[in-house]
């Protein structure tokens, strides 16, 4: 993927994850809300039938 030169600094640091970084973040939401369907729900606001639409339209298999 190729991002014009002027947002590339800003733009391709969200394309790369860091292991020790996303498992700080899980552990930081499980300490919070005890399980990922409890933060869907509070912290996004997501009511089941939003989550389903989210889940046949975004993931795969």
């Amino acid at each position: 993927m190729r991002f014009p030169s002027e947002r590339v600094e800003i733009q391709e640091p969200l394309l790369y994850v860091c292991p020790e970084g996303l498992n700080y973040q899980f552990d930081e939401l499980r300490s919070k809300c005890g399980f990922f369907s409890a933060y869907e729900k509070w912290a996004l606001g997501l009511d089941s039938k939003e989550l389903r639409a989210l889940e046949r339209d975004l993931l795969v298999g």
